[in-house]
């Protein structure tokens, strides 16, 4: 039985970020990573969609931050599907590459493209 969202945003102002929150459920495929024990993002089934949840102040934002991005790009590397690469559309219900997180995912491997923020990872020779 699904249940109404009662999960409030950091930011009350962010109605695309409160739409995102709302959508985050248990759904096959769906992950979600923890740092030091705490939510850090929900990522939805297909890796398209990241809603980030990182602590309200420095330093800890930057280092959740970077933790998150580690994760995302071990993710990726380590997939027993072979992706190729990871290509993130949306954060918080915003363009990846407009969001907070982008700045940390760049820093780790990804590139701005058109789609969003793409990680591209070469195939293991056979």
């Amino acid at each position: 039985m699904a249940r109404p969202c009662s999960v409030s945003p950091p930011s009350s102002s962010s109605a695309p970020m409160a739409r995102s929150v709302c959508l985050a459920s248990r759904t096959a495929g769906a992950r979600v990573v923890l740092v030091d024990g705490h939510l850090t993002a929900w990522i939805a089934r297909g890796d398209r969609q990241m809603l980030a949840v990182l602590p309200a102040e420095e330093p800890e934002r930057s280092r959740a931050g970077r933790a998150l991005a580690r994760e995302i790009v071990r993710l990726v590397c380590e997939d027993p599907v072979e992706h190729r690469g990871w290509l993130l559309a949306e954060v918080n219900g915003a363009p990846a590459t407009m969001s907070p997180m982008a700045a940390f995912l760049i820093e780790q491997g990804f590139a701005v493209t058109s789609g969003g923020l793409q990680l591209r990872v070469p195939r293991p020779h056979r």
